[in-house]
């Protein structure tokens, strides 16, 4: 088996020539894949972790990772803001 880095694992590298310059990845516990470019483009693949099994799993395309991570933390920040106000968050 490879050796992981940072929690995932190479499962298809680069080859020198390669028109595009692409990882494919997959976590340790199997739950997620990428398939990452050097432009920062990337697929994320996050599969199935309830017994019940769905034809296609989660798929998302992003390219303004950074961008994609404030989106979600302001989500995070929203949801915890409006439930604390609510009362339901304890």
């Amino acid at each position: 088996m490879k050796p992981s880095l940072l929690g995932w694992t190479i499962q298809t590298p680069t080859r020198p020539g390669d028109e595009e310059c692409t990882l494919t990845l997959k976590s340790d516990d199997g739950r997620w894949e990428a398939y990452i470019k050097w432009d920062g483009c990337c697929e994320i693949i996050r599969h199935s972790v309830t017994p019940i099994e769905y034809d296609e799993p989660e798929q998302i395309h992003i390219c303004d990772m950074d961008e994609y991570i404030e989106m979600l933390q302001a989500i995070e920040k929203f949801r915890v803001a409006h439930f604390t106000e609510q009362g339901t968050i304890f």
